[in-house]
């Protein structure tokens, strides 16, 4: 019943349905506005493409510090194009929004899950290869050099990692019993 309770407050916790109130806006709290509507940022943007644009008249037709400068010049743009859309300061820096609303989720909480969930996935793929070494003829030999398709197999079953880790969590599974963790004679 403990982890049940804990479990449903750390979901809770995580997706932030834990309201008081009605939620505050960053903008009524702080005073940040859309960046597109800020001065400090569009002056930022003009010296940035313009630096870019008189490197772009510097350079040499058909030379290769040419395709780089309009890449740069392209992919600024384009950055500088999202960032208008997110909210600023009187400084004309972008700022992220974390408290939970929806509509600023591209901003932190969906790079964020993702970052978790590849985190996870890596080490769940860790775990499940040293779990399955220890279980072969040589051990010592498998975590110094790696075997590749072991390795593979536990990244491809490591892909569902948190419906599997719920699962041993809730067993048990996952803990061992306190006997079977060496302690070290100090």
């Amino acid at each position: 019943m403990q982890k049940l309770v804990s479990f449903i407050l750390a979901c809770l916790l995580c997706v932030g349905l834990v309201c008081v109130g009605s939620p505050a806006h960053a903008e009524d709290l702080i005073g940040l506005k859309v960046c597109a509507e800020v001065p400090a940022f569009q002056e930022r943007m003009n010296d940035r493409l313009s630096a870019l644009e008189a490197k772009l008249a510097a350079a040499k037709p058909g030379s290769a510090q040419l395709a780089v400068v309009e890449k740069q010049l392209s992919d600024t743009s384009r950055r500088f194009e999202a960032y208008s859309k997110l909210l600023c300061g009187e400084e004309g820096l972008p700022h992220l929004i974390t408290d939970g609303r929806l509509n600023h989720a591209g901003e932190f909480l969906i790079p964020g899950l993702a970052f978790l969930y590849l985190a996870g996935w890596l080490g769940w793929a860790g775990r499940s290869y040293l779990i399955a070494v220890r279980a072969s003829d040589s051990p010592e030999l498998k975590e110094s050099t790696i075997d590749v398709p072991l390795a593979l197999q536990s990244f491809v079953s490591a892909l569902a990692w948190p419906v599997v880790a719920f699962k041993e969590i809730a067993s048990g599974e996952i803990a061992v019993p306190d006997k079977a963790v060496p302690i070290s004679p100090r």
